[in-house]
């Protein structure tokens, strides 16, 4: 059985859901919940950041950009809870049948503990996947985070040209197994690869940085000098030569 009222008692309902919403107790609850939405875009921004961090690594392979990814994502969940919001869970089914084939390879497999800790970290990066798609609903929301790591990827590409021209180890990421191969703090050059990669992608869709002069150094003349004196002194190495410096000017 539904409810009915008559024409005439409508302004009279729009009124009391007006007064609903100007009560102290509607308005404390839009204050926590934008302070909530604030928080987990900080959150989730610094984590986006601090991708790259994957050294030291702890039992399991954890890395200090795990603790990042889980603390936005604790700071999502308080704010979801919060605000009420309804959230989207993209690519779930998919996930879900993909890692019920996971879960069964590693229970009838010969390493059943290296198959669910792969579960785990699978089920991280789905969390993960989830809370940045619900960060990003409005366009500026969506715009700071690609702005972070687009900047964020700047940052980075610096500190690995400064590990290359200084020779500092812990930035470029070089191993006696890889040789010249860089792989910063990314643990790996495939990795650090596909993080540059990605970047290029970012910076190229989004138009961030905007100004050309915010990517003049180091990544306008100083990028593409790195890679010249890097080239020159794999080639030094080989021939017995004396290494090529950075000259300015």
């Amino acid at each position: 059985m539904t409810a009915s009222f008559p024409i005439d008692a409508a302004p009279a309902l729009a009124r009391g859901r007006r007064a609903d919403e100007r009560s102290p107790e509607a308005r404390a609850a839009r204050v926590t919940a934008a302070a909530g939405a604030k928080a987990a875009v900080v959150t989730t921004a610094a984590a986006v950041a601090m991708l790259p961090v994957l050294v030291p690594r702890g039992p399991g392979n954890v890395a200090p950009a795990d603790l990042f990814i889980a603390v936005a994502l604790g700071a999502c969940l308080l704010w979801a809870g919060k605000s009420h919001r309804p959230w989207g869970f993209p690519y779930a089914v998919a996930m879900w049948i993909f890692m019920a084939g996971g879960a069964i390879g590693a229970l009838v497999g010969p390493v059943p503990l290296s198959g669910g800790l792969a579960l785990v970290q699978d089920l991280e990066m789905l969390l993960w996947c989830w809370a940045v798609a619900n960060i990003a609903s409005t366009p500026e929301r969506l715009r700071t985070l690609v702005s972070t790591w687009a900047y964020s990827s700047v940052v980075w590409a610096a500190l690995l040209i400064v590990g290359l021209l200084t020779r500092t180890h812990f930035l470029t990421g070089q191993t006696g197994s890889e040789g010249s191969r860089t792989a910063l703090t990314l643990y790996d050059p495939n990795y650090s690869a596909s993080y540059w990669f990605i970047s290029i992608m970012v910076i190229w869709a989004s138009g961030v940085p905007h100004r050309r002069s915010a990517l003049w150094h180091p990544a306008d003349g100083s990028f593409q000098s790195a890679g010249v004196v890097r080239r020159r002194r794999q080639a030094a190495v080989r021939t017995g030569a004396p290494p090529p410096t950075l000259r300015r000017g």
